[in-house]
């Protein structure tokens, strides 16, 4: 089965590639994780093909050897090698609150990255994409969503697919007939027993249980979907220093071939576009090629470089850790302290150690552009952002 990762808007819009477990005092997960000497990644029973539990009970899949990954990873930047990994089986039900209450670390499945969950735990960068829609028999004559109307249909406990057919329902005016289970597996023999009309889920991971069936050719995935979806890693909230060890990790699965091994296919901005968009040094040569000018500044490796830098473009001046997408670690000094307090720290996050010192340009505005450009040089401007903003950090701080 091939699969397709769609980055144009996930990785792009969402990552952040830096590293604070070289700080002097661990916090969160790490610091956890350290105290105790074991760390515990959670995975699915069923969740085919991301985590899953082989013939010989242990678990595997794409998801999960991300979670793998980033334990690896969690052994060299703690340096303990010896570092006790354990397994711990998750449920869509109880996933979250094990995150929570810190018995799993992180968990690595077929979770979704949405607005509602991040008020409740963190997550990664998004590593697949999805479409929320049903699995039904061939012969049964649905072919949309609305044709489960006044039809039993299985969801599995804390999916999204609850509150999404719930709102179907509200804005379609038709009514189901939920049948809750508590894992795919069930929901999917549900349908296969002719008690359930369908069952709603994910589109990969209805592929993946109708593979299951003795009898697959008589399925099929209804081509409709209630919502497009990102999958993530989840692991606790407001944890920076770990979500950056988690994102560098699966930034260099996508360099090492993992997603060859596992078929997955990355669309939309590749790597190369991406690190020109995230590391400071390249975007301002990027600039520079198209004749674009860009603020003065300097990049900064020690607090000594820093105040170097300060003194010949001035303050206030911008400060801007390299792979911190979302302005983690980065700051606006207006004076030497708060540049050696910002620098410190940026220095810190960024997995290079590396901080932009940049020209503030307080006082000007800023005007936003929605551009799309394809690899033939055409392009397009979408839309503009019709109010004007004063300037900040970067555009998520307008």
């Amino acid at each position: 089965m091939k699969l397709s990762l769609p980055l144009t808007g996930l990785l792009c819009a969402g990552m952040l590639l830096t590293s604070a477990a070289s700080a002097a005092e661990l916090t969160g997960t790490l610091k956890r994780i350290q105290h105790s000497g074991t760390m515990t990644l959670g995975y699915r029973e069923a969740s085919v093909p991301f985590s899953y539990l082989q013939a010989d009970g242990t678990p595997t899949g794409y998801g999960f050897e991300v979670c793998k990954a980033v334990s690896e990873a969690v052994k060299k930047e703690l340096n303990m090698p010896n570092l006790t990994i354990k397994y711990q089986a998750v449920t869509s039900a109880n996933r979250i609150p094990l995150i929570q209450n810190g018995t799993v670390d992180i968990e690595c499945g077929s979770t979704t990255n949405s607005k509602a969950r991040q008020r409740e735990a963190g997550f990664g960068i998004n590593y697949f994409g999805v479409q929320v829609t049903a699995a039904v028999w061939k012969d049964s004559g649905i072919n949309s969503i609305k044709d489960l109307n006044n039809k039993n249909v299985a969801v599995t406990s804390g999916t999204t697919a609850v509150a999404l057919l719930k709102k179907f329902e509200k804005d379609n005016g038709i009514k189901i007939r939920y049948l809750m289970t508590k894992d795919f597996a069930e929901s999917m023999q549900l349908v296969a027993k002719k008690r359930a009309a369908a069952f709603v889920i994910d589109d990969v991971l209805l592929a993946g249980q109708i593979s299951n069936l003795p009898n697959p050719q008589d399925f099929k995935i209804v081509d409709a979907s209630l919502s497009v979806e990102p999958y993530a890693p989840m692991f606790a909230k407001d944890d920076p220093a770990f979500k950056a060890l988690v994102d560098k990790t699966i930034v260099g699965m996508m360099k090492d071939g993992t997603l060859d091994k596992y078929g997955v296919e990355m669309i939309g901005c590749d790597l190369a576009a991406i690190e020109r968009g995230e590391d400071r040094k390249l975007f301002n040569e990027a600039m520079a090629e198209i004749g674009l000018e860009v603020a003065r500044s300097g990049y900064a490796y020690s607090v000594a470089d820093a105040e170097a830098i300060a003194e010949r473009v001035g303050y206030p001046c911008v400060l801007r850790p390299s792979f911190t997408l979302g302005g983690a670690g980065g700051g606006i000094a207006h004076t030497h302290e708060e540049l050696v307090s910002i620098v410190s720290q940026g220095l810190e996050l960024s997995p290079a150690h590396e901080v932009l010192v940049e020209e503030s340009i307080e006082g000007w505005k800023e005007y936003e552009m929605e551009v799309m450009r394809d690899h033939a040089g055409n392009g397009i401007i979408v839309c503009s952002i019709e109010n004007l903003d004063p300037m900040g950090v970067h555009t998520g701080d307008s």
